[in-house]
């Protein structure tokens, strides 16, 4: 352990529980913590915080914001929820670099023992959620020879593909956790600046079949921002207001890094970067994202609000289509289903180390280090 972070424990020891502090010295120097191994990699917690819940929110969601409130009141509601999301983790990443346990940063039990349990049904609740989702992405290709989508044997048959797929990811380990998550940010992080340089260059710019340059027309006609249940200003305040809550749902699940706190090599150092680079990714997806958006579709665009569930909802589809460009779709919905099956694969890990974080040691004594989690797997997967 180096000499600064040894002068930061004994400063701060009298304000923490000694469990804790314990905890955290053995964990350095053996490389477990209860049964948790710190296998997962710097580049991989550095990937999950640029892009580990980069997802629908922003490729299908974006649009309803942008109906909603038109283009300059989204981007307005998701620079301020980027705000206080980029406040909150900067606290987060103090708590976590200080103790990097299992759960979180672990206070004393009865304050966290709710918080705790709210988080696991979250994770609980968001797996079969994203994987229903991820199934109806498919139905972007398998819509049926009729027209009346895909059937449901066929919805059955990928839902059980995606959940077998899904528990082995995880029961494979940390390591290779973090390497399928390493993966899918890459994908995801191509996809959306492919999204963004390629909206203002073919579709904004006039580098399409149709050599239409588009600008900032949409926010002139029909307007920069779109009135929402009333008429005037007031309902342009309410669009801003509404929009704030697809914000907050796109923006959700960036505080799963505390969950991952226990199981990363040399946790002080990259945790800490990792939470510096956070700025980087609300403004450069989040807020440019979004913009971009603003500038291919007009809010009063019907298809904005269409729920398909896959790629067909999305701006970016929406703007391709417009200038007829053909393929880009089925790219773009393949980007979406990574995030969906990524986003339930991430509240797997995070459902299942919440839960652990929380138990009395002695319950999982004789099962052994090296399968804990391995069986808290197996019982949030058999619920």
């Amino acid at each position: 352990m180096s000499a600064p972070d040894e002068k930061m424990e004994n400063k701060d020891s009298h304000e923490f529980a000694g469990d804790d502090l314990d905890a955290v010295k053995v964990d350095v120097k053996t490389g477990l913590y209860d049964g948790l191994q710190r296998n997962m990699k710097q580049r991989h917690i550095q990937m999950i915080a640029l892009a580990g819940t980069l997802g629908t929110g922003l490729f299908l969601g974006s649009g309803k914001a942008i109906a909603h409130a038109g283009p300059a009141g989204a981007l307005l509601a998701y620079i301020h929820v980027g705000t206080i999301t980029y406040c909150m983790l900067m606290s987060l990443g103090e708590m976590m670099c200080f103790l990097p346990i299992s759960g979180g940063c672990k206070l004393p039990f009865s304050r966290p023992f709710a918080l705790g349990w709210l988080q696991w049904y979250g994770g609980v609740v968001g797996l079969p959620t994203e994987i229903i989702s991820a199934s109806l992405i498919i139905g972007f290709w398998d819509a049926g020879t009729d027209g009346t989508g895909m059937s449901k044997a066929h919805l059955a048959g990928y839902i059980t593909l995606l959940i077998v797929l899904c528990a082995a990811v995880n029961f494979l380990g940390v390591r290779w956790f973090g390497e399928a998550e390493f993966c899918f940010a890459l994908i995801k992080i191509t996809l959306v600046l492919g999204c963004i340089i390629g909206g203002l260059s073919f579709i904004d710019l006039g580098g399409n079949p149709t050599h239409e340059r588009i600008g900032f027309r949409y926010w002139k006609d029909p307007g920069a921002f779109a009135p929402f249940l009333v008429s005037g200003d007031t309902g342009k305040f309410l669009g801003w207001f509404q929009t704030l809550l697809q914000a907050a749902y796109s923006y959700l699940g960036m505080e799963g890094l505390a969950v991952a706190a226990a199981e990363v090599q040399n946790p002080r150092h990259a945790l800490a970067k990792a939470v510096r680079r956070v700025f980087y990714r609300i403004l450069m997806f989040y807020v440019l994202g979004i913009l971009v958006v603003g500038m291919l579709v007009p809010h009063n665009d019907h298809g904005l609000l269409q729920s398909t569930g896959n790629a067909g909802s999305s701006p970016f589809v929406l703007a391709i289509r417009r200038v007829g460009i053909k393929g880009l779709p089925s790219v773009i919905n393949a980007g979406v289903l990574t995030s969906a099956f990524s986003a339930g694969n991430t509240g797997l890990y995070g459902s299942s180390r919440q839960l652990y974080g929380m138990c009395p040691k002695f319950i999982f004594f004789p099962v052994g280090p090296y399968r804990i989690a391995g069986l808290l797997q197996a019982c949030i997967g058999d619920r």
